[in-house]
């Protein structure tokens, strides 16, 4: 018998309005798992109905940059950084997000 694995890739901020929906119009129809694929600040809730739900749960460090996640992703999966950096990053004005900048 296969199941389905829901899997959340992203954060579970402001779970006392999206659970019950969430839980509701995804998972109960489905019959699904869930995953959490996410970053846990140090004061992160894990009283949570996400976290207490997820069969499974894999987790990193909340990054001040996280242009730091995506170097260490290059260098494990690539053996090394690119060079040059993209063309979105060369300005550190245009940052995306949490990226700060170019390391």
């Amino acid at each position: 018998m296969s199941r389905t694995l829901v899997c959340i890739l992203a954060e579970t901020r402001s779970h006392e309005i999206t659970w019950s929906s969430f839980k509701q119009f995804v998972l109960d129809p489905l019959d699904a798992d869930l995953m959490l694929c996410i970053s846990t600040p140090k004061d992160y809730d894990y009283q949570n109905p996400f976290w207490k739900f997820a069969k499974f749960r894999c987790t990193v460090e909340e990054y001040s940059d996280w242009g730091e996640a995506f170097d260490q992703a290059q260098k494990t999966e690539l053996g090394q950084r690119l060079h040059p950096p993209p063309p979105q990053l060369e300005d550190p004005a245009k940052n995306w997000g949490a990226v700060a900048w170019w390391n």
